[in-house]
């Protein structure tokens, strides 16, 4: 398979004296071939059509942040694993999902990365611009010069405009270094301009259009990422639900739940249950009365922006 392009930021993870998970990235543009593709990315391409799958009425709100969220449960996942054979004995535990938590962790991750990415200004399309208006005054100017000296049809070269705009630039300077270019044999040893000048005003011109499409396509491109970004956290948030519950009931008489499997709303007074609370009663529940650990949510399917997150995908 041919290898691809990497423009996501790379993470590594390490262990801090808290016990606690810590990710760190590195904005890296690699090629990689498809048998080392980041396991992020690889996850997400796993779980891409169980998220897509999902209809807009079942999507959790991503009412907390997303990164957290990520790093919470990444850094539980050795925890849950030590609990992994007694889970196979209770009743109506998931134990898919619960396998899958780092899958959709992952996915998780690399979704809210897409969406920072799909939500950040360009800054290509000015500096492009900028250089081509600087390229284009010089082919004008060397072109009205020798039509003064008879080189050039003088009509012609007056007809290039100092036009405003992304468009208008492109569009002149792909006209005036095609005229010279037409003309090149006669005033190749008559002119100062480079025939590489010529090469880099085609360049200039095919990268505005591109980037004037891609700042065209921005708001669907933009929409469809928090989509999924909303759709990787729904999938992450019921199987993190799932190993909660499964928590919850085998660590019930030491108390101890949240040491396996800390709520990712712990911090947050927005109206958590009271079975998300420590137990006051002795009596032990049964797996299906261990109530769902995370608030209630609104089904609205439009995400909440995390413009200040840092994306990690390595």
């Amino acid at each position: 398979m041919t290898s691809k392009m990497n423009h996501t930021p790379s993470a590594s993870t390490s262990v801090g004296p808290t016990g606690v998970t810590r990710i760190s990235t590195t904005s890296t543009h690699t090629p990689y071939p498809s048998t080392t593709m980041p396991r992020f990315h690889a996850a997400y391409l796993r779980r891409e059509d169980e998220m897509r799958s999902l209809g807009d009425a079942e999507l959790s709100a991503l009412n907390l942040d997303l990164v957290a969220a990520v790093v919470t449960v990444q850094g539980v996942l050795p925890h849950l694993r030590t609990l992994r054979g007694e889970m196979e004995s209770l009743p109506g535990v998931d134990l898919a999902q619960i396998d899958a938590l780092e899958d959709y962790a992952l996915a998780a991750a690399k979704a809210n990365s897409d969406f920072a990415i799909a939500n950040t200004p360009a800054e290509e399309l000015p500096t492009l611009v900028d250089r081509a208006v600087r390229l284009r005054e010089v082919l004008v100017t060397e072109a009205r010069a020798l039509a003064a000296r008879g080189l050039l049809d003088a009509t012609q070269a007056r007809s290039f405009q100092s036009g405003v705009g992304y468009r208008a630039v492109a569009e002149d300077l792909v006209n005036v270094a095609s005229f010279l270019r037409e003309h090149w044999e006669p005033i190749a040893a008559r002119t100062g301009v480079q025939r590489f000048e010529l090469d880099e005003a085609t360049d200039l011109t095919a990268s505005i259009f591109a980037a004037l499409g891609v700042r065209q396509q921005a708001p669907q491109v933009a929409a469809e990422t928090a989509r999924m970004r909303q759709r990787a956290f729904t999938l992450l948030l019921r199987a993190y639900d799932q190993a909660r519950r499964a928590v919850t009931f085998l660590r019930w008489e030491q108390g101890d739940a949240d040491a396996y499997a800390p709520s990712l709303y712990a911090g947050r007074s927005n109206g958590r249950r009271k079975a998300d609370a420590q137990p006051t009663t002795t009596a032990t529940p049964t797996v299906a009365s261990v109530a769902s650990p995370e608030p209630a949510f609104a089904t609205s399917p439009d995400a909440v922006g995390l413009p200040n997150s840092n994306p990690f995908i390595s």
